[in-house]
């Protein structure tokens, strides 16, 4: 949205001071026009009518206006976003904007009175503000002086983050513990014996032939082999399951009062 602001100054120098601390605050130059008296005053007079209207000031007020600058005023016109239109009003009020009220009520008391008639301009017809802002787009809407309240209420939204609550942790090692078991070994053993005789040879006798006997013993030892078995399983697993909690909180909402001070009654509405 976008709106018009117009402010009437007596000084050129307070609409150009106007206009440098407007483009100070970030308006754009390209956006804001002087208007000053011409040479030629009666076209410059209807042509910034029509300027004005098209910028949806309403007939009448674009007239004051444009007398005013028929007069000698310079008026300032700013086409700002509708956002900042109050700054933009503000700026040209500090800078000296005329309340077109009080400025054409004195004109019109120490002007002739053939003067006033010859320049339009009469106590029953004068504008009052001092800066007019007029919002656009252009409708042809009257401009009016508001103020808006805005009524805020703050809303309650519930989400759901995670968060670890707890688990477990399950370690793996390999520990070596010392193990005892018995086992029956055989074992032999050769001994020779030599015993004195005295006999006659027999026939069982081997006599003088050369011969080797061997003699043999054995023994057992043990034998250790390992086989790995499974003897338990850990089992790690989780369940899941869902549940409603209800949430407790507070939130805030502005309140407006509203009170009517007509004819001495005092009423309040509440919104």
């Amino acid at each position: 949205m976008a709106s018009t602001v117009v402010g009437l100054f007596e000084q050129r120098s307070d609409a150009e001071a106007a206009l440098n601390d407007l483009v100070n605050n970030g308006f754009s130059r390209s956006t804001i026009d002087l208007k000053t008296p011409s040479n030629d005053a009666g076209a410059d007079f209807d042509a910034l009518i029509n300027e004005l209207e098209e910028e949806s000031v309403p007939k009448d007020d674009a007239r004051l206006f444009a007398e005013g600058v028929r007069s000698g005023d310079t008026l300032e016109i700013a086409r700002v976003d509708d956002d900042r239109a109050t700054l933009a009003q503000e700026i040209m009020n500090q800078h000296g904007a005329l309340d077109i009220h009080d400025a054409f009520a004195q004109r019109s008391s120490v002007l002739p009175a053939a003067e006033v008639g010859a320049a339009g301009i009469g106590a029953a017809s004068l504008l009052g503000a001092s800066a007019e802002r007029v919002v656009a787009p252009k409708t042809g809407a009257s401009s009016q002086d508001e103020t808006v309240i805005p009524v805020i209420e703050e809303e309650l939204a519930v989400g759901k983050r995670q968060i670890q609550r707890g688990g477990v942790r399950v370690f793996q090692r390999v520990e070596e513990r010392p193990v005892n078991e018995q086992v029956t070994l055989h074992e032999e053993h050769v001994s020779v014996q030599r015993n004195p005789v005295d006999r006659p040879v027999t026939s069982a006798d081997t006599a003088f032939q050369a011969e080797t006997l061997e003699v043999t013993s054995i023994k057992e030892v043990p034998v250790v082999s390992k086989e790995a078995r499974v003897v338990e399983e850990v089992i790690v697993g989780k369940t899941a399951t869902d549940r409603i909690e209800t949430v407790h909180d507070t939130v805030r909402r502005t309140e407006v009062e509203v009170e009517d001070l007509t004819n001495g009654a005092t009423t309040r509405d509440r919104i």
